[in-house]
């Protein structure tokens, strides 16, 4: 072969690799940069995912260890039943009781208790609301309301309000429910 043809066929060849080369060259920044985006939104995917599966772990193992508490809560919830919530026909006396001898440790003097049984089939237990109209000294009436809040009994107090009584005496009015079983 010819010295020249040698160098045209060189020179076609070099145009040949250099046009494989761009057209490499472009794919290659086509695909890099297009499949760049896909790859990090999947990185960024993958990640969420990540952290949710952890939080759902979390939230698991919180649950499991709820659900293993249960038969245990359930055991704690009878014996409190048992020990601090009368049932019907013991509550009326042991709430005149419970008044009775509140007001004589604390030195008060009970002018009027009314009693009222709301009953609710929706509720697990019956409420009973005790209404106390007392007098005497400050102190007294303070130490009667906090002995009357933190009795045995599952007591709730929902209202007191100090107001002037007979004989210009300081009188206190509570209003508390007493938790009843069925």
């Amino acid at each position: 072969m010819s010295k020249r043809k040698r160098k045209a066929l060189i020179r076609i060849a070099e145009r040949v690799a250099l046009a494989i080369l761009a057209v490499d060259i472009l794919v290659y920044a086509f695909l890099v940069l297009g499949m760049s985006d896909r790859i990090r939104a999947a990185a960024q995917t993958r990640e969420s995912l990540r952290r949710q599966v952890f939080h759902e772990e979390l939230r698991i193992g919180r649950l499991k260890k709820y659900q293993a508490g249960i038969p245990e809560a359930k055991d704690q919830l009878a014996q409190f039943q048992a020990d601090r919530i009368p049932s019907r026909r013991q509550a009326y006396s042991q709430a005149a009781g419970l008044v009775r001898e509140v007001s004589r440790d604390s030195g008060v003097d009970v002018s009027a208790v009314t009693y009222k049984l709301h009953t609710d089939d929706t509720e697990p237990l019956e409420r009973l609301a005790i209404n106390v109209n007392v007098s005497g000294l400050y102190p007294s009436l303070l130490k009667f309301a906090h002995d009357l809040e933190s009795a045995g009994d599952f007591l709730v107090i929902r209202h007191f309000s100090f107001f002037r009584g007979d004989n210009g005496t300081l009188a206190l009015q509570i209003s508390a429910d007493l938790y009843l079983k069925r």
